[in-house]
């Protein structure tokens, strides 16, 4: 056989353009499983599941029966096309196809908006869809019967400071409003011969009522997290949604845990189909005992909502302290598909990911040290 590389095509599951153009993946890999695992990482974001190779010039769409086996040898392929009649190779013009499934695609943009107005005559708030700013702009204008080429949107980042008003005017600005916690406001004002506004409206963030109304802060001074805690006050009933114990204002047994971290790059957050990680979606309230262990991945829960402890070695003392075997199986209290300010299964999914990950990494080096140590006494 002369040919050195095989070229594939790849296309997600459900589409019938192919993403971008064909691949040349030199050498050739030994079977179709281990072409597999060398398209993985070609595919973005890069997607940990099944993909499925097929013959060249296979049109979608895709049926699973027809794939080719993974343990079929890839220079025998090479050859049964090359001796069919016309000769066909597998090279830029006729590659192989894989299908791989299609990367999950961020939320819409859940956009709480009024207008720019006293508390005793706006119209309400709204709860807006939108997948972009002109999409945003649209939709308000129809909802408050505002012109959309008159209409300016801002949002306040400091809730009692005027001055720190920000305009939304592209996808970007947008973006930065989602990063903002709990469930702040943007606010809709029609332009006119008075240009911009002067005075704040009655009140920019969303009213919350009880125990999460006392958690705000008015000072700048870790104004986001405390909107983030007030919203998670607000749905999950100021109750841990493990072990149901109740919030008590000033002694920081529960908590507002990030369900994926704050640092997480931008690539994670978008698997967990996130659009600012200060979402109320990406959040759920802990004891402080349960928010540290979760931190430190010594659990987490699957897509299901159903509580999984680490079995690495390092974990066992923590496991122990905090009396976590207790929670094994239970299924938190988290309202997946209900509300539609939870969780939803994609963040949860790309929680335990990580969780995994972590844990594998904590055991792949305890047995490292376990082998290290045995050699050493040999």
């Amino acid at each position: 056989m002369s040919s050195s590389s095989v070229w594939v095509q790849i296309y997600y599951k459900g589409k019938y353009e192919p993403k971008g153009q064909p691949v040349e993946i030199e050498p050739i890999p030994k079977n179709v499983g281990a072409l597999k695992a060398i398209v993985l990482p070609k595919l973005d974001p890069t997607e940990l599941a099944e993909i499925f190779v097929y013959p060249p010039d296979t049109e979608p769409p895709f049926s699973d029966q027809t794939a080719i086996r993974g343990d079929k040898i890839v220079e025998e392929l090479i050859d049964e096309f090359g001796n069919k009649n016309p000769p066909l190779s597998i090279g830029y013009d006729h590659p192989l196809i894989v299908v791989a499934p299609a990367p999950p695609q961020p939320a819409p943009f859940l956009v709480n908006c009024r207008t720019w107005s006293n508390e005793n005559n706006h119209p309400g708030i709204y709860r807006l869809r939108a997948n972009s700013y002109n999409d945003l702009n649209q939709q308000a204008s129809h909802k408050f019967e505002l012109a959309a080429a008159k209409l300016s949107l801002y949002f306040i980042p400091d809730g009692k400071n005027i001055d720190s008003r920000k305009k939304i005017k592209e996808d970007s600005d947008l973006e930065d409003f989602m990063q903002l916690g709990g469930n702040p406001v943007v606010l809709a004002w029609e332009q006119g011969s008075d240009g911009s506004p002067k005075e704040l409206p009655g009140e920019i963030a969303l009213p919350f009522s009880g125990s999460a109304a006392s958690s705000l802060s008015t000072s700048t001074r870790g104004y986001i997290q405390k909107l983030f805690q007030a919203q998670l006050l607000e749905r999950d009933k100021s109750k841990c949604v493990v072990s149901g114990k109740q919030f008590k204002q000033g002694s920081g047994n529960v908590e507002a845990a990030h369900i994926i971290p704050v640092a997480s790059p931008l690539n994670v957050r978008h698997r967990a189909g996130l659009r600012g990680l200060y979402d109320t979606r990406n959040g759920m309230l802990l004891e402080s005992r349960l928010h540290k262990a979760f931190d430190s991945y010594v659990w987490c829960m699957n897509e299901e909502g159903k509580f999984c402890l680490s079995d690495a070695k390092c974990h066992i003392a923590e496991i122990g302290k905090y009396e976590l075997s207790q929670w094994e199986g239970k299924t938190l209290n988290l309202r997946i598909g209900i509300d539609p300010d939870a969780p939803t299964k994609a963040t949860l999914k790309a929680r335990y990911d990580l969780f995994l990950a972590k844990v594998k990494e904590k055991k792949q080096k305890e047995n490292k040290k376990s082998k290290a140590s045995l050699t050493k006494k040999n």
